[in-house]
């Protein structure tokens, strides 16, 4: 962008996208926002964008108390717009409506993106991460398996991370810690993957490892406080919330 100052808009995309992965999300909203008021149109960004306001507020990267409602305009803004690929805002709006807590209502969005473009695994993946927080663990499964046998080899930072949590919720530790190490291997500044191996690592006593990706996450987020992510995190069962909060206390998080 420097060497060329008259660069094109997608320039920011990438630029914004990158910055996100680095979890930078600030920076990464700005950059959107700058492509928006050229091309308020790009769908790109806007995904960007739902994704960024997501995980500033699951992983109180923010004090703004409006993040969530953020991610969902922008989620809305794709469903509005999208027509070459439709199932885009569907999948997009199933994460924001998953992390509301709706989760009928997220997996509806998930299936509806299924239905419009049925060959696309990583939409099986996501749909399997909202079947298994809402306890429904044989869905999980099925998805699971759709998800696979369509893509025996998945190569999407996104996927990695939904197949990682799904197994360690189904209680598949070893299949969960190979999805999360890819997944934060591909993405090294993912919270939620450092998040969910602390967790698995804790409970089966691998007290090195668990204290590894503990001392990392507090390095993302020093300020991250275990009691505000009882209350934000998406998961229907009571139970398999204190579980996964025992867990992470047990890594070290307070």
């Amino acid at each position: 962008m420097r060497l060329n100052p008259r660069y094109p808009s997608w320039y920011l995309i990438e630029a914004g996208t990158a910055y996100r992965l680095l979890w930078r999300q600030t920076e990464a909203i700005q950059t959107l926002k700058t492509l928006l008021s050229r091309e308020p149109n790009y769908l790109a960004a806007y995904r960007q964008m739902s994704l960024c306001y997501l995980q500033q507020y699951g992983y109180q990267l923010s004090p703004d108390p409006g993040t969530l409602e953020q991610a969902l305009e922008a989620a809305q803004r794709i469903v509005s717009l999208s027509s070459v690929t439709p199932w885009w805002g569907h999948l997009t709006l199933g994460g924001v409506y998953l992390w509301q807590k709706h989760y009928d209502r997220a997996i509806a969005e998930y299936e509806q993106a299924v239905t419009l473009n049925p060959t696309y695994a990583q939409s099986y993946a996501y749909l399997a991460e909202a079947f298994i927080r809402s306890g429904r663990v044989e869905e999980a499964a099925q998805a699971v398996e759709t998800a696979l046998s369509l893509d025996p080899r998945p190569r999407l930072e996104l996927y990695f991370g939904a197949l990682g949590i799904t197994y360690y919720f189904m209680g598949r530790s070893e299949k969960a810690i190979a999805f999360l190490t890819s997944h934060r291997l591909r993405n090294p500044c993912s919270f939620g993957s450092r998040l969910y191996l602390a967790a698995v690592y804790a409970e089966l006593g691998r007290d090195e490892e668990t204290r590894e990706e503990a001392a990392e996450l507090l390095r993302l987020n020093p300020s991250f406080s275990l009691a505000v992510y009882r209350q934000r995190a998406p998961l229907k069962d009571p139970a398999v919330l204190d579980r996964h909060i025992a867990a992470l206390h047990k890594a070290g998080l307070k």
